[in-house]
């Protein structure tokens, strides 16, 4: 219960989010460990890398990519996750990785989960630890950004 009440303190922040160096993150998914799960979250951009470049002799700077900080949360009836790591914004999507840590059927767990989000579809893969003692790799597909 107390991370659907993060969830909804979460989300004004979303909302003003569109204006600054914060962006939203949020989507859909379902994955082999989790099953259905609602995701919100915040990357915060630290760096905008351009690239130089020249036609009919003036240069302008052309943009690549944007490195960024996210941290989300992930819920559903039986699982939640709290995840925090890096990412950068490429074009139509981003890639980001990251650490997670909640619960999923009353079992702890702990793992390593990489996401690619690109036109609003998502896919996610990772590997989670939990105790007592079991590990499972996750794969994962969604739409969200």
């Amino acid at each position: 219960m107390k991370y659907f009440v993060l969830l909804a303190l979460l989300l004004p922040s979303l909302v003003r989010a569109e204006t600054s160096s914060f962006s939203p993150l949020g989507g859909a998914y379902y994955d082999n460990v989790n099953n259905l799960t609602i995701k919100l979250g915040l990357a915060y951009q630290y760096e905008t890398v351009f690239e130089t470049l020249e036609s009919n002799g003036e240069e302008y700077d052309q943009w690549t990519h944007s490195k960024f900080l996210f941290t989300d949360i992930e819920a559903s009836t039986d699982s939640h996750l709290l995840s925090v790591g890096a990412g950068a914004h490429i074009y139509g999507g981003n890639f980001r990785a990251g650490l997670s840590h909640g619960t999923s059927d009353h079992n702890k767990q702990f793992g390593v989960t990489g996401t690619f989000s690109g036109m609003f579809l998502s896919f996610k893969a990772g590997f989670y630890k939990f105790e007592p003692g079991s590990n499972k790799f996750m794969l994962g597909i969604g739409f969200g950004y």
